[in-house]
């Protein structure tokens, strides 16, 4: 799937629009999923998407934040997920 796929409209120069696209090739490339969630690739492009807009155009770059944040938003939902399990074993006693 194309990045271009979550742009929403919003325009970007061909040379943008192809640095994005590397990027998000290359951080879905880093993930090595076997089936890929639209969820995954929608949070990878969202921040590529939103780091191009503030001025970011070097892929490596783009691609390593996007993973930065792919990986500080699975970190978080494994703590809440273990925080309630901690929780519910506690309260069953």
């Amino acid at each position: 799937m194309p990045i271009t796929e979550f742009l929403d409209g919003f325009k970007f120069d061909p040379e943008a629009r192809r640095v994005m696209g590397v990027a998000y090739e290359m951080a879905r490339a880093a993930l090595k999923f076997d089936n890929r969630t639209y969820a995954a690739d929608e949070i990878i492009a969202g921040r590529i998407i939103e780091l191009a807009k503030t001025g970011v155009v070097d892929p490596d770059q783009l691609c390593e934040q996007a993973l930065n944040d792919l990986r500080l938003r699975v970190d978080s939902m494994i703590v809440s997920t273990s925080a309630a399990s901690r929780f519910k074993a506690s309260a069953g006693r």
